[in-house]
């Protein structure tokens, strides 16, 4: 199912990422036709070049944040999205140390390396700032 409940009943979309997420409806016609469509529309989304298409898309979706949430950051994986995440984190509190959940995979970057808690996901190379 695509949602998770909190202790008092309130429904979250479940934003769960990786490999489960790509192979739910694995050669599904549904899932095909609506790949191809979105193919003919928007190939390529690269934010290095003005596409309209994503800009309309960021302007919905800031519409849709509370407040002053009002910046939308696009990535290609769930890596390069934690790797922003913890340089703003950085940027934003001066902090460097983070706190990293036990058998957390955050990813196999540079940053997001020393933020995941699975051996067999770690290299032998310097991550520190981390503490799981």
């Amino acid at each position: 199912m695509q949602y998770l409940f909190d202790e008092d009943g309130r429904r979250y979309l479940d934003a769960f990422g990786g490999i489960a997420t790509i192979c739910c409806g694995h050669c599904h016609p549904e899932v095909i036709e609506a790949i191809i469509n979105q193919m003919k529309r928007l190939q390529h989304s690269t934010v290095l070049y003005l596409n309209h298409a994503i800009a309309d898309f960021a302007e919905a979706l800031a519409s849709k944040l509370p407040g002053d949430l009002k910046v939308v950051f696009f990535t290609n994986s769930g890596t390069e999205a934690n790797e922003l995440a913890l340089m703003i984190a950085r940027l934003y509190t001066g902090c460097h140390d983070i706190i990293s959940l036990r058998n957390a995979y955050h990813g196999n970057a540079a940053g997001t390396m020393g933020a995941t808690a699975q051996c067999n996901w770690k290299f032998n190379v310097i991550q520190g700032g981390c503490s799981v």
